[in-house]
């Protein structure tokens, strides 16, 4: 089965109803797959920076907005040094996936991944969701400015600031590529 990708570099679905869905606990009805990445991918990444901005548990957010949840033990699976456990929430039909690391004892790390959606959109989303949510948020570039998106930013508003790095999904062998997929990591500093 091949990959389905987004073939538009401009999000398409207005914050404000994106933020209805949220509130209203579900994601925002999508026409098309490359609508429901959209959507799906803006609704993670909201959720995610709201809860980097006031501590909630993402337990109480993610489902209701349709997402399922699951735990892996990060010691059972990573091995190694690895401790706590690490909860993924599954945007329906394989949109998106969030992984929070341990939010009972560290709330402050949350991913986007999604395989339908390149860098540049998906950072694009994250600049879209911070503008609604935090008007005033100044944007600061970390490392090289020639691949700023990569290098990753530090988002401040009147909270705690938030580090965000993109990445190609496979982080470990590809970079920063531009093929369509993305990941997305928010923390707080610290």
């Amino acid at each position: 089965m091949g990959r389905r990708r987004s073939s538009s570099a401009e999000p398409r679905l207005s914050l404000a109803c994106l933020a209805v869905a949220v509130l209203a606990g579900a994601a925002a009805p999508a026409q098309t797959f490359d609508e429901a990445v959209r959507t799906n991918v803006t609704v993670a990444i909201d959720v995610c920076l709201t809860h980097m901005l006031d501590r909630r548990i993402p337990a109480e957010v993610f489902p209701p907005a349709g997402f399922t949840h699951r735990v892996i033990d990060n010691q059972a699976a990573f091995g190694g040094g690895a401790s706590g456990f690490s909860h993924f929430y599954d945007a329906p039909n394989d949109t998106a996936q969030v992984r929070v690391i341990d939010p009972e004892r560290f709330s402050g790390s949350c991913g986007v991944t999604t395989d339908h959606l390149g860098i540049a959109e998906t950072a694009a989303l994250v600049d879209s969701v911070v503008a609604y949510r935090s008007p005033d948020a100044e944007r600061h570039t970390l490392g090289n400015s020639s691949a700023p998106m990569c290098q990753g930013w530090v988002i401040t508003t009147g909270g705690a600031p938030i580090s965000v790095r993109m990445s190609h999904p496979d982080n470990s062998t590809r970079g920063c590529v531009e093929d369509g997929t993305a990941r997305v990591v928010m923390e707080i500093p610290g």
